[in-house]
């Protein structure tokens, strides 16, 4: 949908035209050979690997609303995204002074990943082609050496990391630092590559540096934190970026700047507020019942267009009845219009500037019209309990969700499915579920 309906124009769920949806069904395989091999007491270890990926999409339902040049630019484009590929991984490790307690997790570290052959999708000739390894940049997926020096300071080790990018690959180099005093951690990461970003080692005529990233956290006591983190252009030695985050037990804000112009000073740009917890686990009739609840929100405000900001609010309930009953329920909902609560904010659509009185709107089962002018939207509810029956284990799910109608508004549809397992033997299972139309057999029944 996203590649064919002008997405610029989708700035949150509620604008995207479901009508118009359409499915593509995707498979990913990927099978792994690897072995280990380790000499001297692990001073060198090698570490080889052969792995196969394979990745196929296909267009499944055509919607109503697809004319012939859309649909088939749908197929197009799930045949580029279809690809097949087999590689060859090589890692050899060297630990000099593993004997030496303080430093004995330094390493130096080569990697290689060779790509044998690659399968994929020739929009000119309009079919699949093969290609088999070369030493170029598309044979070779993954070329480097690393060097860590690590320094064990009582409990706290403090790393520094260097990396570059070996030929054919692009210049990239890379310097890190870590360190760790305990209610104190602060570090460094500075990359450069090549001007010419295709140039590898040897061919490069100029480095450029990407911006330094710094970054420092304080914790003078548990549960509070404070961190800092800032990005720095080198070139014109002047401050990128700067988040400060405050942490106090499951409260947490965040406060984003940046820089819009290179001329222009820094600028706030976003406040973040959240609040997760979890409460619990709380144990009832001789410890038998387990109940818990862990409720999580997040506002985030863009201070520059505050039309854009938005609040999450999910929610956990779990009860646990001793080798007879897990319970799970959870809810997630949204709102995308906070910005009327605020009056320089609000406009003409705004149907309410209170958010006490639009939240409960959105619990007024009884009026339909209430919850359709409030603001908060239930985005998905799920329930699952799972019954323990001694060598078997019997679950349940329901899932509901709002999709749109065609005269604009969100209706719920929901999806249950009822699994079978057998616990000796969890490869003798079996699934049937339904939704508001369709029953399904099958693995793919709780899917939704």
């Amino acid at each position: 949908m996203e590649a064919n309906y002008g997405s610029d124009a989708w700035q949150s769920a509620s604008d995207v035209d479901f009508a118009m949806e359409s499915i593509v069904v995707r498979g990913d395989h990927t099978t792994r050979l690897e072995q280990h091999l380790d000499l001297y007491g692990g001073l060198i270890s090698f570490d080889h690997g052969l792995r196969h990926s394979l990745t196929v999409l296909q267009p499944h339902r055509r919607s109503a609303l697809l004319d012939d040049d859309a649909w088939q630019a749908l197929v197009e484009q799930s045949r580029q995204r279809t690809r097949a590929s087999l590689h060859l991984t090589n890692r050899f490790t060297w630990r000099p002074v593993r004997h030496v307690a303080a430093w004995q997790a330094s390493r130096l570290t080569y990697d290689i990943d060779l790509r044998l052959l690659h399968i994929v999708y020739d929009s000119q000739r309009q079919a699949f082609r093969s290609r088999t390894g070369a030493w170029d940049v598309d044979g070779v997926s993954r070329h480097r050496l690393q060097t860590a020096a690590v320094w064990q300071l009582g409990d706290y080790s403090q790393r520094l990391t260097l990396a570059g990018d070996l030929p054919p690959r692009p210049l990239l180099v890379s310097a890190q630092l870590d360190l760790n005093a305990g209610s104190v951690t602060a570090g460094a990461l500075l990359r450069a590559r090549c001007r010419d970003r295709d140039r590898a080692l040897g061919e490069c005529p100029k480095m450029v540096p990407d911006p330094l990233s710094v970054s420092l956290r304080v914790a003078p006591f548990v549960p509070l934190s404070i961190s800092e983190r800032v990005a720095v252009d080198l070139v014109r030695s002047q401050f990128e970026r700067s988040e400060t985050t405050l942490r106090l037990g499951g409260l947490n804000a965040s406060l984003i700047a940046v820089r819009p112009e290179p001329d222009e000073p820094l600028q706030a740009r976003q406040l973040r507020l959240g609040y997760a917890e979890s409460f619990g686990p709380h144990y009832q009739w001789r410890n038998r019942i387990r109940i818990g609840f862990s409720p999580a929100t997040n506002w985030t405000l863009d201070i520059v267009e505050p039309r854009r900001s938005r609040f999450t609010l999910t929610t956990s309930l779990t009860v646990a009845i001793h080798e007879f009953l897990d319970l799970s329920f959870r809810t997630a909902s949204s709102n995308d219009r906070t910005y009327c609560y605020v009056a320089a904010w609000a406009d003409e659509a705004c149907t309410t500037r209170d958010p006490v009185e639009d939240l409960w709107w959105s619990l007024s089962f009884w009026d339909e019209s209430k919850r359709r002018q409030s603001n908060f939207k239930v985005d998905r509810i799920s329930l699952s309990a799972v019954h323990h029956l001694q060598d078997w284990d019997l679950t349940f799910e329901y899932v509901a969700r709002p999709v749109a109608r065609e005269d604009g508004f969100r209706e719920f549809a929901s999806r249950f499915s009822i699994f079978v397992r057998w616990i000796p033997v969890p490869e003798i299972r079996g699934r049937v579920g339904a939704d508001d139309d369709t029953i399904f057999l099958g693995e793919s029944a709780g899917e939704y």
